[in-house]
């Protein structure tokens, strides 16, 4: 009974010193990244409705080499179920854009498995169904009764 009791108290307070050490950090980390990740979302939200796209989606497709670089260098990065996902977003930006992505990353972007992941078949689903409604809606006419006509 003696042993049972401090082996449990042992453990909570294992539990609890393993919670402060990793789990308080780790929750500042979490926290960071996602208001970090909202800032910059609204940052790109003011800049494209100011007008700046262009500006938007040079300074995005100037950092894109650098993302495949770090993914690619970092195991735990490259070995993520994501990793492929977004090296293939990547991969897809640059063939949407009829550009060569630069040397050092070609041979990381056309090793990728052949087929390309289903989330970024959604994606460019969604983009192509918004781009086709954007169209129907720009062939929108209105006509209005002339003047006098009734």
């Amino acid at each position: 009974m003696n042993k049972t009791l401090i082996f449990l108290i042992g453990l909570v307070a294992g539990s609890g010193i393993a919670f402060l050490v990793w789990g308080i950090p780790l929750h500042r980390r979490v926290a960071n990244q996602y208001l970090l990740s909202v800032l910059d979302q609204a940052f790109i939200a003011v800049q494209l409705s100011e007008g700046h796209a262009a500006a938007v989606e040079e300074n995005v497709g100037r950092s894109l080499p650098e993302y495949v670089r770090a993914i690619n260098g970092q195991q735990k990065l490259r070995d993520h179920d994501l990793a492929v996902n977004a090296l293939w977003m990547v991969r897809l930006f640059y063939e949407r854009q009829n550009l060569s992505p630069p040397q050092d990353i070609q041979s990381i972007l056309y090793n990728l498995p052949s087929e390309v992941p289903a989330i970024c078949k959604e994606r460019l689903d969604a983009i192509v169904a918004w781009s086709e409604a954007l169209e129907r809606q720009s062939e929108l006419v209105i006509s209005l009764p002339e003047s006098g006509a009734e």
